[in-house]
């Protein structure tokens, strides 16, 4: 299915962790498609340019620093949308925080931050845009998880049970909220070479590692392709 300017034409979305990478492509992009956009990021200074992006399609769009873990900041851009634009239709749960360190290593105040951004954050917007979305009877909510929720992963443990969390609160929120026309999603991407992502994973260790991967990929194909050419000689031998 295509999508047109018009496709979102005067919709209200909010996106959160918008300053860059994943989450300030999808807020361009809803206003391609005709949304206004709310963005939201803990780092004020680089919200401007997304927002000026925003309008640049020719949208109307409100910058709002905010720490999705705070409570009272997540209510307060909340209040702020609805006081501009008098409704919510869309809410995108981006924000994500991560780092790599052994399970061993990880500090407590590590996972409490990757806990508090990327599992009760998603709770507090989703909660505070859930009940304006009620009255209305209407909205959607989509929550960006990962792919480490479903399947683990080696030195991102708090980053992968957070996201797993999500993952869950989705699907309990979708079944409670679906009676009010409210519509649920989670979207589970792998690795995404957006700036936060380099961040963590762009490090000479991790680089080799990639290297390795990619050499033993390669002599596993070039195996199971001597192994296929090899099965068709003998088979044709045989005939």
């Amino acid at each position: 299915m295509g999508f047109s300017a018009d496709t979102l034409h005067d919709r209200v979305a909010i996106v959160t962790g918008a300053s860059q990478g994943i989450g300030r492509a999808i807020a361009v992009e809803l206003a391609r498609v005709g949304a206004h956009v709310v963005v939201t990021s803990r780092r004020a200074e680089a919200l401007e340019p997304v927002a000026t992006a925003v309008r640049a399609e020719g949208r109307r769009a409100l910058a709002v620093a905010c720490d999705v873990g705070d409570a009272r900041q997540v209510d307060h851009a909340v209040v702020r949308t609805v006081e501009t634009f008098g409704r919510i239709d869309i809410l995108v749960n981006n924000a994500g925080y991560r780092i790599r360190s052994p399970l061993e290593d990880l500090p407590r105040s590590e996972w409490d931050a990757m806990v508090a951004t990327n599992l009760t954050g998603v709770f507090l917007f989703s909660q505070a845009v859930g009940r304006v979305m009620i009255r209305q009877r209407a909205g959607k909510i989509i929550t960006v998880t990962s792919t480490a929720g479903r399947t683990g992963s080696r030195g991102m443990a708090a980053y992968a049970a957070a996201k797993a969390g999500a993952a869950v609160l989705m699907q309990s929120m979708g079944a409670e909220w679906a009676k009010y026309g409210i519509l649920v999603n989670a979207v589970a991407p792998g690795p995404v070479e957006t700036e936060g992502v380099l961040e963590v994973w762009k490090t000479p260790a991790m680089i080799a590692q990639a290297a390795r991967a990619c050499r033993s990929s390669v002599w596993a194909a070039r195996k199971r392709s001597r192994g296929r050419s090899s099965s068709s000689r003998r088979i044709r031998r045989a005939s």
